[in-house]
């Protein structure tokens, strides 16, 4: 996949885009098997349920969908932001609040200096642009230089990012009460984006959603 062309997509490249479309669970947006009860939720966040109210997904993280992230992550391909940040929009449609408040999960300054930008702040400033939303990119500071995710255990991940993730003090007052929508790029336990929802919680949000572009999951 070289470019996105004005309608997306190729049409081999739509084949091996793995959309989570359907029935899905509610927290984290996999696709499930149908069920007659909703809300419903994967075996994972039945077991162990995130620190967010309500979560949606717009590809698995395999196929196309994996090659865009981590094109955007690792190869600056800015160009890609646009058509992820509307597959979001869509899939999270159900999920978005009036007056939500759009904020990225963080980089810590030093990885932010290395990458030059933040992919998840991207693509909450491409999904806010959509419908006027109110996007707040400082909303949360990363205050500790963590250990890569990637390669560590669901436990791990967890500890990893323990105390890692703050509010920013110029918005506790403003967030009092407010929804607020965390946006991502990918997500795998669900590990950094739940230290991002309780940060949010504890600053007196009313509710906290979640949207990724890819979701690191098995099919129920």
């Amino acid at each position: 996949m070289e470019t996105l062309s004005d309608r997306g997509l190729c049409q081999d490249c739509w084949k091996d885009t793995h959309f989570a479309t359907g029935q899905v669970c509610d927290s984290c947006g996999v696709p499930v098997h149908e069920s007659m009860v909703e809300p419903c939720y994967c075996d994972q966040c039945l077991g162990q349920p995130p620190a967010w109210d309500q979560g949606r997904c717009s590809v698995l993280y395999e196929g196309v969908g994996r090659k865009m992230a981590l094109l955007l992550k690792h190869s600056d391909r800015l160009d890609l932001v646009p058509e992820m940040a509307k597959w979001m929009h869509q899939s999270c449609n159900a999920i978005l609040q009036p007056d939500m408040i759009i904020a990225p999960v963080p980089l810590h300054r030093w990885r932010l200096l290395r990458r030059q930008f933040n992919q998840a702040a991207v693509l909450a400033q491409s999904m806010a642009r959509i419908d006027q939303s109110e996007v707040w990119v400082d909303l949360l500071h990363r205050i500790k230089p963590t250990e890569m995710q990637k390669g560590k255990g669901r436990a791990a991940r967890f500890t990893n990012l323990s105390r890692s993730i703050i509010l920013n003090e110029a918005y506790r007052d403003q967030l009092q009460g407010r929804s607020v929508l965390l946006v991502d790029d990918v997500m795998t336990t669900g590990a950094t984006l739940s230290a991002c929802a309780e940060a949010c919680r504890q600053a007196g949000a009313k509710k906290v959603n979640a949207a990724v572009f890819a979701r690191v999951a098995r099919l129920e």
